[in-house]
């Protein structure tokens, strides 16, 4: 039988003060759901059963820490669970679960702060690191989940995840992170990857190898991304002893070096003149099982142009070929710069068209390559032909092709119809 509808609102009464009774008793005046206020006429709806003038529940704030501090962490929870539209309503429980005593298990910040990560559209990560890191200053010890977190944050951070404009910038990444370091927060090795990278790329390769020192004497062990990151980071420095150290130093762990270690190692050692080392590295790395990345190709073909040994270049690139690598845009410009240094331009231009069929589109170093090898064979026509084409597919002509181009105009090697034609064509480019 269907209940009157006084019977209706008698249920409905019974089934809110079940729920808002012990914190009516309390005197609180919030509730763990954060709800919306309620309309006043809903209270005193006659179907519920009850009159109610000037009853009203107000859902606007959290109870307070000293209202009830078991109470007051449940809150917390449940409000974490809901999720924060901006950072302020976070900063209140933070500084009132903190000054607790005895403090709040550290499980219950973690659930802050992960709620704080999710804010969108822009996370306030900085204010999560500083919390987290004021948090271990204050004797409350992070756990697992506390340095995931962190790292997770930096991570975010540092990799530019978010969108829309940074919260902070490179200098205040590796700020808070030293700081954490200096206090003895605890990090992830990820965290202190990103410290050894943020100082190699300012060129503080000492400060990287301090960074990993450290690593080793709070009992963390580097991984291959922390060796890899420092031994690219000295080889750019040119510190070639120090970073085969460390190379020897990572397999004496137990850390075998990747593809992206003996890239950086390649590399190094073709920059600071040692070829014949770079070829027994490239055999190491094979009897390590480690496939020939394209990056290490595109370092060796360079480094046999450079020295102009194009044959030599050429029979590399076919080997590339025929090992089942495909030869990306940077290869392809390697290899035409080489043929036009050489004055090989039929090559060079049969190449440019192998480009094309593979599917890269020639850009400014291809077109630019291609118009000097040509002004440098005395074929200034077919160098204004290519230009024209530069031009109309966007790109323009760099510093040394503008440069030679100038020169010729200055120059007794051209008759002056030439020069006519150079000068209109320079000045009066066809544009699509």
């Amino acid at each position: 039988m269907m209940k009157s509808k006084a019977g209706i609102g008698a249920s409905i009464s019974r089934a809110f003060f079940a729920f808002y009774e012990p914190c009516l008793h309390l005197g609180l005046h919030g509730n763990l759901l954060h709800l919306h206020p309620l309309p006043y006429c809903f209270f005193n709806y006659p179907l519920l059963g009850f009159p109610a003038p000037g009853f009203r529940v107000h859902c606007r704030h959290f109870v307070t820490a000293s209202d009830d501090p078991e109470l007051f962490l449940k809150s917390v929870r449940q409000r974490c669970k809901l999720g924060f539209s901006e950072v302020e309503p976070a900063l209140s429980p933070f500084h009132q679960m903190k000054s607790l005593h005895p403090p709040p298990s550290v499980i219950v910040f973690n659930q802050l702060f992960a709620a704080m990560s999710k804010i969108k559209p822009f996370p306030p990560y900085s204010t999560i690191l500083s919390l987290s890191s004021n948090l271990e200053l204050s004797g409350l010890r992070p756990d697992h989940c506390t340095i995931g977190i962190r790292t997770t944050v930096v991570t975010a951070t540092w990799e530019g995840s978010i969108s829309g404009p940074p919260f902070w910038q490179w200098e205040d990444v590796k700020a808070l992170l030293s700081e954490m370091l200096e206090n003895n927060v605890a990090l992830m090795v990820d965290s202190y990857s990103m410290l050894i990278d943020m100082h190699c790329k300012d060129g503080r390769v000492d400060e990287a190898r301090a960074i990993l020192e450290c690593m080793v004497d709070r009992g963390i062990a580097p991984d291959v991304v922390a060796y890899s990151t420092l031994i690219d980071g000295l080889c750019k420095a040119n510190k070639l002893k120090r970073t085969f150290k460390y190379f020897k130093e990572m397999q004496l762990h137990g850390i075998v070096p990747n593809v992206i270690t003996f890239t950086s190692l390649f590399d190094g050692l073709h920059k600071n003149g040692h070829p014949h080392r770079a070829m027994a590295l490239l055999r190491e790395m094979h009897n390590n099982g480690i496939a020939l990345g394209i990056m290490i190709c595109d370092i060796q073909l360079d480094s046999l142009c450079e020295s102009g040994c194009v044959k030599g270049a050429k029979a590399f690139f076919s080997t590339v070929i025929s090992k089942g690598l495909k030869p990306d845009c940077r290869m392809y410009n390697t290899m035409i710069k080489g043929l036009c240094k050489k004055g090989l331009m039929t090559e060079a231009t049969e190449l440019l068209k192998k480009m094309e069929y593979s599917g890269y589109l020639p850009n400014s170093c291809t077109y630019n390559n291609i118009i000097r090898g040509f002004i440098l064979n005395s074929d200034l026509q077919t160098a204004l032909c290519y230009r024209d084409i530069m031009v109309n597919e966007g790109f323009e002509a760099d510093v040394d092709t503008m440069s030679m181009f100038v020169d010729l105009l200055s120059s007794d090697q051209l008759d002056d119809s030439s020069k006519e034609l150079l000068q209109k064509s320079f000045f009066s480019p066809k544009i699509r």
